[in-house]
């Protein structure tokens, strides 16, 4: 089957179950058969209490999403990050140890203040962070499919860590496929 998919962008601004439920009923009338919800760090599981009930959802609201979409014949699709866009993540003190950067101004592109967008690739933890922050959210899904975004990151390889790397002989792009 072909997937024709339909994005909803929930990372920028939390919206209603109501309304993300008639968002799948208009893509059902209009000839889509999945819905991608782009989420980012939109999603409060076990590993991320933190998150504001303002800007997340609970594991019980995407259960009831999905299940919507499902009665729907409409595929739920989780759309996450794991290499840029994780300003939502590093504003949190719990996650500052995911930033490639102390100061995007002075170690990165200067793009964004404070930590930057970028994770640090090199940094074994926010691997293991994301290993479990995706098992956790996937989980609350039924789609085989799972989107996982890279673009944009404006600070990438900046890190002492990764400095490292590039200096012993890797380039931006080893680190990229590694990641």
């Amino acid at each position: 089957m072909d997937l024709v998919i339909l994005q909803l962008d929930l990372a920028r601004q939390k919206e209603t179950v109501a309304y993300i439920k008639e968002y799948i009923d208009f893509a059902k009338a209009n000839g889509y058969n999945a819905v991608l919800l782009y989420l980012e760090a939109a999603v409060r599981v076990e590993c991320t209490p933190f998150l504001s009930p303002d800007t997340s959802y609970t594991p019980e609201e995407i259960r009831e999403i999905v299940a919507y979409g499902n009665s729907q014949g409409i595929d739920i699709i989780p759309g996450l990050e794991n290499l840029a866009h994780i300003e939502n993540f590093l504003c949190h003190k719990q996650m500052e140890f995911l930033s490639e950067c102390k100061d995007a101004v002075v170690d990165g592109r200067g793009v964004m203040p404070g930590l930057g967008n970028c994770v640090c690739v090199s940094n074994p933890e926010a691997m293991a962070f994301f290993d479990t922050y995706y098992a956790q959210v996937v989980s609350l899904f039924t789609s085989q499919y799972v989107h996982a975004g890279m673009d944009e990151p404006f600070d990438f390889a900046v890190c002492p860590r990764c400095s490292e790397r590039l200096k012993n002989g890797e380039t931006k792009m080893d680190l990229f496929y590694d990641h």
